[in-house]
């Protein structure tokens, strides 16, 4: 009996061990990203300023594409 009491007793300190290293994880992540946190922001305004632009130009580039198309084949007399 006393051999499974240790058993559990392990068991929750090995439990506790393992939430109070999964808080100190987290706080460690909130720290890093409170200090860095300019940093972080602009590095997101940056991605995601150029990925808007970039589906901007894609998109401007394929209605040219479509227009010069459509004056090709008007050009060769594909359409009336």
């Amino acid at each position: 009996m006393c051999q499974i009491d240790d058993e559990v007793a392990l068991t929750y300190r090995i439990y506790a061990l393992a939430r109070a290293s999964n808080r100190s994880m987290i706080n460690s992540v909130k720290n890093y990203i409170y200090d860095h946190r300019r940093g972080l922001a602009k590095t997101v305004g940056v991605v995601g300023g150029t990925y808007l632009v970039g589906r901007y130009v894609i998109e401007r580039l394929e209605e040219v594409k479509e227009k010069v198309m459509q004056e090709r084949l008007a050009r060769d007399g594909w359409v009336e």
